[in-house]
């Protein structure tokens, strides 16, 4: 055997430095491949990471733009003294008879409305909760689209009768949203969501509702006299 070995140009030793030789080249290519794994999953995980701070600075971004353009609407609709505001659910009061039987959709019979409250001698009668249809109105402080899918603020008083549930979907995402609900599960707020860059292919949505803190009742408020006081 050692003889066929040595006509063959190898030796017993240097066969046995080819194996180890071969050992060390897959061990190598071993540790290659779980480099490349290793690279190739922390890149993935970096890009995740990125994509996901990327979304949530673009989700704050938008709602920012939605609270900058509330509170615009609600100083150039409420600013001026003159100005009085009212829920959507005064519509829907069957005792009115002044309002035309007008029926408003779950959801938004708590948007806030501004109408004008000048008087008879600059051309607009004084506002009467009796009659909120017949009075100048200014519009509902809630988020909404125009035609073209921008921001719109609805200006004319039936617009709360449109129900946002009609408004559909874009890009199977529902163009409209549930700020609040009540304790039943039912809506509380639905308003129409407006996407920021309307004319691209973005995700980023803001919605708003301004809401109307005068019509509230603090059920915790007792009017009973402390001990104390009585005492004195």
């Amino acid at each position: 055997m050692n003889r066929r070995l040595d006509l063959l140009g190898l030796s017993p030793r240097r066969a046995a430095d080819h194996g180890f030789a071969l050992v060390i080249a897959l061990s190598l290519m071993a540790f290659v491949l779980l480099l490349l794994l290793s690279i190739t999953t922390l890149v993935q995980v970096e890009s995740q990471s990125a994509s996901i701070a990327s979304a949530q600075v673009e989700a704050e971004q938008a709602a920012l733009l939605g609270l900058n353009i509330a509170l615009g609407e609600l100083q150039k609709a409420a600013g001026p003294d003159q100005r009085v505001t009212a829920t959507a659910s005064i519509l829907d009061d069957s005792s009115n008879l002044y309002t035309g039987g007008t029926t408003v959709p779950v959801g938004q019979g708590s948007w806030t409305g501004v109408w004008k409250s000048d008087t008879v001698a600059v051309g607009t009668p004084s506002y009467s909760p009796a009659t909120p249809n017949t009075r100048s109105f200014v519009g509902w402080l809630v988020s909404a689209r125009d035609a073209n899918g921008n921001f719109a603020l609805p200006t004319a008083l039936a617009d709360v009768v449109t129900n946002v549930n009609t408004k559909g979907a874009t890009n199977g995402v529902p163009n409209f949203l549930s700020l609040f609900t009540k304790s039943d599960g039912t809506p509380y707020t639905q308003v129409e969501k407006v996407r920021v860059d309307s004319g691209q292919n973005g995700d980023a949505y803001f919605a708003f509702h301004v809401e109307d803190e005068s019509v509230k009742a603090d059920f915790s408020w007792s009017e009973t006299p402390s001990s104390t006081i009585s005492s004195l």
